[in-house]
């Protein structure tokens, strides 16, 4: 029989994959890092969640304000990366990347925009909210029902 750790965990494997789904579709993994960083934990028994890159997550889902500059390492693994750069960004990482983080200090980073379309977590949160956390409600609820029976059978026959 599962645990309600284990059925907790079972649905954050769902979400987890329907993340990077997500970020595969909507053309997000230059690098492939944010993806690879995605990660289902529990601190033992009750605690489970997704994890993945905080800074990459916010990026892509709501941009940035203008003001700071973006990390100049992320952006040249990113020029390595990425696929369909001139070949120029390639031999000038340095260079591209320091523009780059300049633009974004200067303008921010607006999404949607015509890279990003947006909504590469809240889709998946949509969904698994509407279509699995039903159904995980439904299982854990059963496993709490058998528990408390359980419990109380064994407390009942404990005062005879």
């Amino acid at each position: 029989m599962e645990s309600n750790t284990d059925i907790y965990k079972r649905y954050m494997k769902i979400l987890s994959d329907l993340f990077l789904k997500s970020y595969e579709d909507k053309g997000m993994s230059a690098s492939g890092d944010w993806g690879r960083s995605l990660e289902v934990f529990s601190n033992g028994k009750m605690f489970v969640g997704v994890k993945a890159n905080y800074n990459s997550s916010i990026m892509m889902e709501k941009g940035r304000e203008a003001g700071s500059y973006s990390n100049i390492g992320a952006l040249k693994q990113w020029i390595k990366n990425k696929q369909g750069l001139p070949q120029a960004f390639k031999d000038n990482p340095d260079k591209f990347a320091f523009l780059i983080a300049r633009k974004h200090f200067k303008d921010g980073v607006k999404v949607p925009n015509e890279h990003n379309d947006g909504n590469v977590l809240s889709d998946p949160i949509n969904e698994f909210t509407n279509k699995y956390l039903p159904r995980m409600w439904q299982e854990l609820s059963l496993l709490y029902v058998e528990d408390m029976t359980a419990t109380f059978s064994s407390a009942l026959v404990n005062l005879k």
